[in-house]
């Protein structure tokens, strides 16, 4: 039965100014707003006989109080209409049975919010619709309406189980188990699509790791018509109460908790994706070692090569570790070292993969000690409570791991540079070649790594070997990471001074040399690094507040030197400087011109400058001038200032003359550090040392 209110014109009229027109308790001023939510009364599929309700809120968010009239319920009598007055709790009665009894009018304080129940009871398979009507004293919205929706005659689909539990299974073991899929709606269910998703395995691979499925023994993703009928009706998709089977296979190649999702895809509008979890080697305790098998590396004879295998507890249960032992038949070569083995029975905690990044574990050592050339075999044998390793209920599970080894007799491989002295002026690259080491058992008669270190360098230097330059033409901002499979790396030498590279080679069965074990002479390589200009200054220096001096932010200072003719700093041409790098100071020829020859901005240095052939001082009137100024404390703006301990060093004619050293704390300090004369019968360096805050 549908109820409508049906009112003439002038009955409306009227009504609408007894409802409105006489509200001595609201002012003028204040009007009535509200908002519903939800929006709808939506009911889900319910099948014949079953209850259902649902709530709409309305509040009152005006300024005034809020006052819903005229209510009209436009519903059959499937439904049923309470309502709550605000500030209270108890139920009221508003459509029952068909019969409206709603109130003429309810009020609704600004701030609080009546509550409506609408309870739905279908007689049919029928999808019935409906609304509720009411008019408001709202200006925005004076007429409101809150529909009723049922969802029409459609499939629905039912999995069980929703989880699915494979306990425990052994590494490299099968199991399977089914999930069934029921139509329990009206409409044909059309099953569109199976996917799995976490631990997921490839059923085409050799030996699958993780989940997978089947219908019928086919693998739907391969044959997807398997989903077509998958009842084998003769008919398409699934009839109401018609059911089918998804079987979940499971195989893990390592020992350890998995877990994932089924995703069955049909047309079911209200659970388009339907998931079924998926879980294993969870809630039981689960033995697991690592490594498995354990295979020892070619070792030398009649030495002791040792490796740590680690037991571990991979299930969602404490593990207890009753013994481990080698195997009777094992070679005497190997041996468990007895110091590294717990007290038995030890216990190790559950793993919990919402907290835990690794298996709780226990390390212990087994020692591999070959007395001749040959091959070794042994078993290593670990009993615990893993009920999966259980011979029966009454025998511990033994957990037996392979393990193998290669006695061997090696030659140690020989370190050798090609090149063993460098003289070269600052800012040279020099080219490392290792090519002519050797190992005579090794692959091609090779090292297969060359390890390149810097023993000794001047103060301040950050230059390491590289594999390539960033830039070629700009070796100051490094390279990639030296590549220890070739003999072959570069070398910046940054700043004026004496280096030391070192070479250490390693075979392939991890000999180095030279070291203790493979005696030999160290394999070096020495750079005198003296400048070929008449002048030549460096600057670096140290923020201990910086923790990476070498990274892509730093403190920035930059080094001036000032032409003797120069009044001003940082003003071309006559201070040379970042903004000025090559400035024509030549009145000779550009020998006498200055070069700023590194720039570097993000901390440490070096930065330098030269003068091939400076020009006399006495004739000028005036020496050169170094200065030194806090350009900025990071390239990052807005950063604070980071103290730093600048060292300027002054070479005149390839020779150190000077080191000076000041403390930089804030940004635009300026040092006017020395100056330099130079003249036919004198070429020193003078100390000025004069510091300002600010340029």
């Amino acid at each position: 039965m549908m109820m409508r209110g049906v009112k003439r014109p002038w009955a409306m009229l009227f009504m609408l100014a007894l409802v409105f027109g006489c509200k001595d308790n609201i002012a003028d001023s204040a009007e009535g707003d509200y908002l519903i939510t939800p929006p709808t009364f939506r009911f889900q599929r319910l099948s014949v006989g079953e209850h259902g309700e649902q709530r709409v809120n309305i509040e009152s968010i005006g300024g005034g109080e809020l006052r819903i009239a005229e209510f009209d319920p436009s519903f059959g009598a499937e439904f049923n209409l309470y309502w709550i007055k605000p500030g209270e709790t108890q139920q009221r009665v508003g459509v029952e049975g068909g019969v409206n009894s709603l109130p003429a009018y309810i009020d609704v304080p600004s701030g609080e919010t009546l509550t409506l129940i609408m309870s739905y009871t279908p007689t049919s398979t029928a999808a019935p619709s409906g609304v509720l009507r009411f008019r408001t004293n709202s200006t925005a919205k004076p007429e409101g309406s809150i529909p009723i929706e049922v969802p029409d005659t459609a499939p629905e689909i039912a999995v069980a189980p929703t989880t699915v539990d494979f306990e425990r299974v052994p590494a490299r073991t099968i199991s399977e188990l089914p999930v069934t899929v029921t139509n329990i709606g009206q409409a044909p269910l059309q099953i569109l699509r199976l996917q799995v998703s976490g631990s997921a395995a490839d059923p085409q691979a050799a030996d699958p790791n993780g989940f997978w499925v089947t219908v019928g023994g086919e693998d739907p993703v391969l044959n997807s018509s398997v989903l077509v009928d998958p009842d084998g009706d003769g008919v398409p998709g699934l009839k109401n109460g018609q059911s089918f089977d998804i079987m979940v296979h499971y195989q893990t190649l390592t020992d350890g908790q998995d877990e994932g999702f089924l995703s069955i895809f049909s047309n079911d509008t209200i659970q388009p994706e339907y998931k079924v979890a998926l879980k294993a080697n969870g809630a039981s305790p689960c033995a697991r070692v690592d490594p498995n098998p354990i295979e020892f590396p070619a070792s030398l004879i009649n030495r002791t090569t040792s490796r740590p295998v680690s037991l571990e507890s991979c299930g969602g249960e404490k593990l207890m570790i009753l013994d481990v032992y080698l195997k009777d038949g094992s070679s005497d070569a190997f041996t468990l070292d007895e110091n590294t083995l717990p007290e038995f029975p030890y216990e190790l905690p559950a793993f919990d993969a919402s907290q835990d990044s690794f298996y709780p574990n226990r390390n212990i050592t087994l020692n591999f000690h070959p007395t001749q050339q040959a091959p070794y075999t042994g078993t290593l044998v670990v009993v615990t409570n893993d009920p999966a390793l259980y011979a029966d209920v009454n025998t511990p599970g033994e957990y037996e791991i392979p393990i193998t080894g290669l006695g061997t007799i090696n030659e140690c491989p020989v370190a050798c540079v090609a090149q063993e002295e460098f003289n070269v002026p600052p800012l040279e690259i020099i080219s490392l070649d290792a090519s002519c080491s050797m190992d005579l058992d090794g692959p091609d008669g090779k090292p297969v790594k060359y390890r390149w270190s810097v023993i000794q360098a001047p103060p301040g230097s950050t230059a390491l070997p590289v594999e390539s330059f960033f830039n070629l033409a700009r070796p100051a901002d490094g390279g990639l990471a030296d590549d220890e499979g070739t003999p072959n790396a570069f070398f910046f030498v940054d700043l004026a001074g004496e280096y030391v590279l070192e070479l250490n080679v390693v075979d392939n069965l991890d000999m180095i040399a030279p070291s203790a074990t493979c005696s030999q002479p160290a394999a070096l390589v020495h750079i005198d690094a003296r400048p070929d200009s008449d002048i030549h200054i460096q600057l670096v220096w140290d923020t201990p507040d910086d923790a990476d001096q070498t990274d892509q932010e730093g403190t920035d200072i930059d080094l001036h030197l000032l032409h003797p003719r120069g009044t001003q700093w940082q003003m071309g041409p006559l201070d040379c400087f970042y903004a000025n790098p090559n400035p024509d100071w030549g009145v000779v020829g550009p020998a006498n011109n200055c070069t700023l020859d590194i720039d570097d901005v993000n901390g440490a240095g070096p930065e330098n400058i030269n003068v091939r052939e400076p020009e006399d001082t006495s004739s000028l009137g005036s020496p050169y001038r170094i200065g030194v100024h806090y350009y900025s404390p990071n390239m990052r703006i807005g950063a604070p200032d980071l103290r730093s301990e600048v060292t300027v060093r002054v070479y005149l004619g390839g020779m150190l003359a000077v080191e000076w050293d000041r403390t930089f704390s804030h940004r635009d300090d300026f040092w006017e550090v020395g100056a330099i004369i130079w003249t036919a019968g004198e070429q020193r360096a003078q100390e000025i040392n004069r510091f300002t805050p600010g340029f």
